[in-house]
């Protein structure tokens, strides 16, 4: 996780309280492996941090174990305040959708309409975060079938 300069030790703090207790065990480990895969996104291609972060909140959040709406927000909080990409979040936690994990998870979806950026990063960061794997078996068959109906030209522009 890229800890913005000067917030290094906020987020220690954050880190040794929330070891006390299993809920803050995995609420740390939620906003390190979000992070960790909306980077990943980042690294291998996407430009919008909100549509990486739709992408992989679930995927996240079931591998931390975490089950509830207001510790994905909590994490997200956090995430604002100490992650270097806190900003490029601000968009995703203001306009989430009000069931972020009781509406199932539809990251293959999500996928195949994701833009070309993020498409790209698919498979980088299924490779380096398996538990998407897990929340979304047919993730890598829907960016599969997303990649294979991409038109091989793009049509011409029109003018006036």
């Amino acid at each position: 996780m890229q800890i913005k300069e000067g917030m290094e030790q906020r987020y220690a703090e954050f880190t040794a309280s929330q070891n006390e207790t299993a809920e803050g065990q995995a609420l740390v480990r939620f906003v390190e492996t979000w992070s960790g895969m909306m980077e990943c996104a980042v690294k291998h291609g996407a430009e919008n941090i909100p549509e990486a972060a739709n992408l992989t909140v679930q995927a996240a959040a079931a591998d931390a174990g975490i089950t509830e709406d207001s510790a994905v927000i909590e994490g997200a909080v956090k995430l604002l305040e100490c992650w270097s990409h806190g900003r490029g979040l601000r968009e995703w936690y203001l306009y989430h959708p009000p069931e972020i994990l009781s509406a199932g998870p539809d990251t293959a979806l999500e996928s195949f309409y994701a833009s070309q950026g993020l498409r790209d990063a698919v498979p980088a960061i299924a490779e380096a975060y398996p538990c998407i794997l897990e929340t979304s078996p047919d993730f890598l068959e829907a960016h599969r079938i997303a990649v294979s109906s991409e038109p091989e030209y793009a049509a011409p522009a029109l003018s006036m």
